[in-house]
């Protein structure tokens, strides 16, 4: 059964794809002054499903945010310039396999409002998944 941390290894190998690539902040991790803008990855399991009756298939489901983060103050073109690059890295039903399965994207990524946090202008981009 696929596990989580293939989930997160997943949805983050995804990014390693961006063109230009940019820094990409992990979880648990302190950036060291990374250019702008980088990304922060936020991966958010919600449930795990089983339709079977031996409970031998996993469905898990969830969605991940990828802030897109720059500079406070210097307009969002650049922002969301960056959040369409991810958003199509995300597309609606692809499917990015695994060492136990794979993880399908589910909806079409949704670029959501930017929102200043302290020094940073911060671009959310939400991508849902189901994997099994």
């Amino acid at each position: 059964m696929i596990t989580t941390q293939e989930i997160v290894d997943a949805l983050h190998g995804r990014l390693l794809d961006l063109d230009p690539a940019r820094t990409i902040v992990w979880p648990n991790t302190v950036p060291t002054s990374p250019a702008y803008p980088y990304l922060i990855v936020d991966v958010q399991p919600v449930a795990i499903t089983d339709p079977t009756v031996k409970g031998t298939i996993e469905i898990h489901r969830g969605f991940a945010f990828v802030y897109v983060m720059d500079k406070r103050h210097s307009g969002e073109e650049q922002s969301l310039t960056v959040a369409e690059a991810v958003k199509a890295l995300f597309p609606r039903g692809a499917r990015i396999s695994t060492a136990s399965g794979e993880v399908c994207i589910t909806e079409p990524p949704q670029i959501m409002t930017g929102y200043t946090d302290k020094p940073h202008w911060r671009t959310p981009v939400k991508i849902n998944y189901e994997a099994s």
